[in-house]
């Protein structure tokens, strides 16, 4: 398990453990104004892009 822990990083979940078609995953994605998403283990995105709030880091700003 060690050995596979630093991979995590590098896994697209949609992409890659649930079969998603790479091209249609990154079109959305662009068409939605992501410039980035986070890896498995990391914390998911809270805000859309183009969304703010007042209490809340702006999309670009939570896992740079």
């Amino acid at each position: 398990m060690t050995t596979a822990k630093p991979l995590a990083y590098y896994i697209d979940v949609p992409i890659m453990l649930w079969g998603w078609s790479p091209f249609d995953t990154m079109l959305i994605r662009h068409q939605f104004g992501y410039s980035w998403i986070p890896s498995l283990p990391q914390p998911p995105v809270f805000l859309a892009p183009g969304i703010t709030h007042p209490n809340q880091a702006a999309p670009s700003d939570q896992n740079p």
